[in-house]
């Protein structure tokens, strides 16, 4: 609702569907010629969804300081969850109806003799791939048989067989959510250990905040990036791409099992996998805005 045209003042991200939400909402549906009835219905929906894909391909101007940017970065992430995510608890892929993201599924129905198909969401991966600059972007839209027989049979892989695949776009997604947000940053990879970085290291928890990029078991383990949406107490809330389950972009909870860094300066966060070091980084706000 924020990304678009309005005359009402923009809308508080606090899960309330409250009366300005209401009125907004309202106002989106008169704007594009539905019922304004304030349900957020099949066609809202579907209305929303052109929004956001406008949005994705254009990128936002580059936001006029750092709080601004990081509540950009914030807002783009979790519409992205909401637009683009297979909920945790929600219906099981695939759903030939839906641009959401399954990325190591496809949509059933075999589109050559070699039985191929459609990826789930492949449309919209293949937006995150190009818009992070990542040269994977033109195999996104659909996915090879063995590739859905190899992840289907062997879930457990190591990474570099995944990888070999199917790029891992947890980092990718960072990356697209802060160019799309108007970040300055160059194309994939992201700069954090280079010669030139974008990225500095927060070498303190408390410093961490909403906006920053944490890289969870980054020293020879599994090398898992998402985005910080909040921290409050000791629990992080997140946003992570090629995720959860169906292997889409998620909102998550990590409780904090160490404010002490190590002699690398990792954190230890309480994950599903268990209790992981955790470092985190932030945008060198002077070279990306």
């Amino acid at each position: 609702m924020n990304q678009g045209p309005s005359i009402q003042p923009r809308l508080v991200v606090d899960g309330d569907f409250g009366a300005r939400t209401l009125g907004r909402v309202k106002e989106f549906q008169g704007q594009k010629q539905l019922v304004p009835d304030g349900i957020v219905g099949p066609n809202t929906h579907a209305a929303l969804q052109a929004l956001y894909q406008l949005v994705e391909q254009l990128g936002l101007p580059t936001p006029p300081g750092e709080k601004a940017a990081r509540d950009s970065v914030v807002n783009i992430a979790r519409m992205a969850a909401l637009m683009m995510g297979f909920p945790e608890n929600g219906p099981t892929p695939p759903d030939p109806l839906s641009e959401r993201i399954a990325s190591r599924l496809g949509l059933g129905t075999p589109i050559n003799p070699q039985g191929d198909q459609l990826r789930q969401g492949g449309k919209a991966l293949a937006v995150i791939y190009a818009k992070a600059g990542h040269p994977f972007a033109p195999h996104c839209p659909t996915i090879p048989k063995e590739h859905i027989d190899f992840f289907r049979n062997t879930p457990n892989a190591p990474a570099e067989q995944k990888n070999a695949r199917l790029p891992d776009w947890c980092g990718i997604f960072c990356l697209y959510v802060y160019r799309t947000a108007g970040l300055k940053l160059s194309p994939w990879p992201l700069r954090i250990l280079s010669k030139d970085p974008e990225f500095q290291a927060v070498t303190r928890l408390q410093d961490v905040k909403p906006g920053d990029l944490c890289m969870v078991s980054p020293f020879g383990g599994r090398n898992h990036h998402f985005l910080v949406a909040d921290f409050v107490g000791q629990t992080i809330h997140s946003v992570d791409g090629n995720a959860g389950k169906h292997s889409s972009i998620i909102q998550r909870s990590y409780s904090v099992a160490s404010s002490t860094p190590d002699n690398k300066g990792a954190f230890r966060l309480n994950t599903p996998l268990g209790n992981e070091p955790a470092v985190f980084a932030t945008p060198i706000w002077g070279k990306v805005l």
